[in-house]
This record gives structure tokens, C-alpha cells and sequence, in this order.
């Protein structure tokens, strides 16, 4: 099995829009990408919610209405919820705190499966995994995903993990996830983006506070 001629144009265009980010991005002030970073990895490990992002503007939509927006400008980054009046951030901490009062976080990431790497990251999630490939197989979403997330022209379509770093003790790559590109479904951030992030967060403490 392998990409198809489809699936490979569609890939380049993933990476295409991806690089397009990226040049934008980078010409932020080193304070406001920070900012955007830590907003939009706390959306994704607090809410289970897609984006739409239009070049310009990142948008959470749950349940098909749209719930806030994140707007980059030149030197900033602006926020808004949504049909509401948009402002420029000053204080993250007071944007999270202000989102967490009008809705509270709702993202349950799946625990039944919980299998830790040795670094903390979530194998069970993780589409290359021997047990995922025979359930459903879904590594032609997972090279797209690569491409779309992380910039990777890869053909992941033969990869099979066994789980053999478990033993060995080494681990996969670590990412942040408030950093890959935006314009995700909440099911790309469970399987493209918790699966390789080690963190302290509440999804991979103890078993039962997955």
C-alpha cells in the first residue's frame, strides 16, 4: 500500500499551506508567538473543538457553530468570541480565564487503551500502533496528518510500530502542540498531536485521571 497520485498532490498542498504559516509566522514579534503558541496548545488540550483557519484567521467552531477566533495581525494577535467584540491580547492567562467561563473545558481523551511511552506520550492514540493498524487502518490519514502538521512529505502507509521502544526505552519525537499549523479537526489533535506530546498535562498522569 502506498499513497496514491490523489493523495500525494494533496499532500504537497498540505505542505504548501503549511510553509505559508510558517513565513508568516516566523515575521512575528518573539512575545506574540509565544502568545499564539500557549492559546492555541491550551484550545487543543482543553477542548475538543475543529478549526478553520483561512490564512488569517483561526476559528474553533463545537458542534458546527463557531465559539471564538483568534486573528494574526502584523505584530499581534487578536481574540474575539465569536459575534463579539474583538481585542488585542495583553494577558493570555486572562483570555484562557475568560474562555473558561463562558465554556467549560470539555476534551475526554480516550484512556481505555492507556499505554504510556517512557516519556509520557500516548501510544495507544497513536495510529502507527500494531493494535490501531489491525482495528483500522488509518496511515493514509496519518501521512497526510504529518504533512499537514508538521511538515513532512512522508509516506507513513507501511509503518507499523510493535511497541518495541516500550522495552527499549527509547521514545518519539517530542512537539509541542500549540506550535504545529492551525486549521485541525479535534480528531487530528488526539491522534496526530497527543500521541507524541510529553507533558505534565491531566491526559497523562495516572490511569485514572486520563
Amino acid at each position: 500500500m502506498s499513497l496514491t497520485k490523489e493523495q500525494q498532490r494533496l499532500q504537497k498542498q498540505l505542505l504548501k499551506e503549511g510553509k505559508a504559516f510558517e513565513r508568516r509566522f516566523n515575521k512575528m514579534p518573539e512575545q506574540t508567538k509565544a502568545a499564539w503558541i500557549k492559546l492555541l496548545g491550551f484550545m487543543r488540550e482543553n477542548y475538543a473543538m475543529d478549526e478553520i483557519w483561512d490564512g488569517k484567521t483561526l476559528t474553533f467552531v463545537v458542534c458546527g457553530q463557531p465559539f471564538c477566533e483568534i486573528m494574526l495581525a502584523p505584530k499581534q494577535i487578536d481574540f474575539s468570541f465569536h459575534g463579539e467584540k474583538t481585542m488585542a491580547i495583553s494577558s493570555v492567562d486572562e483570555i484562557m480565564a475568560a474562555i473558561c467561563a463562558k465554556r467549560q473545558p470539555d476534551r475526554v481523551i480516550p484512556s481505555e487503551h492507556f499505554t504510556l511511552s517512557p516519556g509520557g506520550g500516548r501510544c495507544d492514540l497513536c495510529l502507527f500502533n500494531h493494535n490501531t493498524v489491525q482495528r483500522q487502518d488509518r496511515r493514509v490519514e496519518m501521512s497526510l496528518g504529518f504533512a499537514k502538521c508538521y511538515g513532512d512529505a512522508c509516506d507513513f502507509t507501511s509503518t507499523i510500530c510493535n511497541g518495541d521502544h516500550l522495552t527499549s526505552r527509547k521514545d518519539c519525537t517530542i512537539i509541542d502542540i500549540g506550535r504545529s499549523a492551525p486549521g485541525l479537526t479535534a480528531d487530528e489533535v488526539t491522534h496526530i498531536l497527543f500521541p507524541y506530546w510529553y507533558t505534565k498535562s491531566k491526559h497523562y498522569g495516572k490511569r485514572d485521571e486520563a
